[in-house]
């Protein structure tokens, strides 16, 4: 049972400019027994659909609800208008009390994750190779197909790519790029442009498949992926089925971050290791895209692996909002 909760703010400066400051809101909960763990809710400014207002405000009125009811009972009766940020915050700390409570490092494989305009993006890739990375994702959205081609086959060289082109490419352009590659340089191409039709290369849904309403596998032939990201949908656990049925017929399953905070990323990779989704590299290489984390232990990347230390932040970095 819940005892008590200290919601912070946080902000953290980004190298990238499109964005100056991460804001989030992370959360202290206290058992009843004096165990306490931090999580994380931080919606992702023009991906979610709530505002941090929205979460803080769900979050405030919800939390005096939950206080000394078991956790198990918190998790099977959670509202289902709840945003899936605060859903997040909320299930990934029911989900530690519930468990061993092991105050334990992770190692989890995670791919690499380029994005940005094409200088940027020739920065990061120096970077690859020192963090033992096997498999890579690129993020065309800011690049023109000329761009690309020319990063995806210096890249193919060495790395198994996963192409996210976030549906930002015209059907013309996306054929424009893939005549210049065979279905074996890819682990699949994450939401092409809609009305492209991709036959034979293996492709990847992460926000068509939160926008379908029920929720299903879609029974496309060349689908290779699934990609989740626990603070935008509520997936994982409002269409558990889903997940199962994917594994079951072959297809990789792909929690990735949005960006959060290293509180966020490591109840991902917590989650990825309690529903076994760890057999290929997850989506956990967004860190280096901050100036400073909040944790008192950061993570680590190397061998193509993370090692996400439990999290402790520096309660410096944090702004007290209030006692609920």
């Amino acid at each position: 049972m819940i005892r008590s909760a200290t919601l912070y703010s946080y902000e953290i400066p980004r190298i990238l400019p499109q964005q100056a400051h991460r804001k989030g809101i992370v959360i202290q909960w206290t058992h009843i027994d004096g165990d306490t763990v931090w999580s994380e809710t931080s919606p992702l400014p023009l991906w979610s659909v709530e505002t941090f207002e929205d979460a803080l405000k769900q979050l405030m009125l919800l939390i005096p609800k939950l206080k000394y009811q078991p956790c198990a009972k918190v998790l099977t009766t959670l509202p289902s208008h709840l945003f899936p940020s605060v859903h997040f915050g909320i299930c990934s700390a029911m989900n530690y009390f519930l468990s061993d409570r092991i105050c334990e490092r992770l190692s989890l494989p995670i791919s690499g994750l380029l994005l940005g305009s094409y200088s940027e993006i020739l920065k990061q890739i120096s970077l690859l190779d020192s963090s033992g990375f096997v498999h890579v994702k690129l993020k065309t959205s800011q690049l023109s197909v000329d761009e690309a081609i020319w990063i995806t086959q210096h890249l193919k060289k060495k790395y198994k790519l996963r192409i996210d082109m976030n549906q930002n490419w015209k059907p013309n352009e996306c054929m424009q790029y893939l005549k210049n590659f065979s279905e074996s340089d890819f682990d699949y191409i994450e939401e092409p442009p809609t009305n492209c039709q991709l036959t034979s290369f293996p492709i990847a849904l992460d926000e068509s498949l939160r926008m379908m309403e029920p929720i299903s596998l879609p029974s496309l032939g060349n689908l290779r992926a699934i990609v989740i990201k626990p603070t935008l949908s509520k997936i994982l656990f409002s269409t558990p089925t889903l997940i199962s049925e994917a594994v079951s017929n072959g297809k990789i399953v792909s929690l990735s971050s949005s960006f959060e905070s290293g509180i966020g990323l490591y109840h991902i990779g917590r989650l990825a290791k309690h529903l076994s989704l760890t057999s290929f590299p997850l989506g956990l290489d967004t860190n280096k895209y901050f100036c400073r984390d909040l944790l008192v232990t950061p993570h680590h990347i190397q061998g193509g692996m993370v090692d996400l230390s439990f999290p402790k932040p520096n309660i410096n970095l944090l702004k007290k909002i209030a006692d609920v």
